[in-house]
């Protein structure tokens, strides 16, 4: 059957017990990694034993203006597309009660 992680149908109830086995021992092991690195970087910033804050900070005074430019881009795509989509709504209403009106005056005549 492949790997059960790539399955569309990976649920549970799809699964014999190896599948599922195999894919809760995935998912532990991301958990545990994830979990490591978040301590490993903890350990990093800690002032003593490697004393990376400074250079943390300065990475993000660097990395701030970045940041900020990129939210602020997706906020104006965001509102761009936005608007688009209230034109397009007001062109379907107009379209529906243009579309009823003839409806109405075909029903009248």
């Amino acid at each position: 059957m492949g790997n059960p992680s790539l399955r569309t149908n990976a649920h549970p109830l799809n699964m014999n017990v190896g599948e599922f086995t195999e894919l809760r021992r995935i998912e532990m092991t991301a958990l545990l990694v994830g979990i490591g690195l978040i301590v490993l970087a903890v350990l990093m910033v800690i002032p003593g034993i490697l004393g990376w804050w400074s250079d943390v900070l300065a990475f993000l005074r660097g990395a701030l203006p970045v940041i900020a430019f990129l939210i602020g881009a997706l906020a104006v795509f965001i509102g761009i597309a936005d608007i688009k989509d209230k034109i397009e709504e007001k062109k379907e209403e107009e379209k529906e009660k243009a579309e009823e009106k003839n409806k109405s005056e075909n029903s009248e005549n």
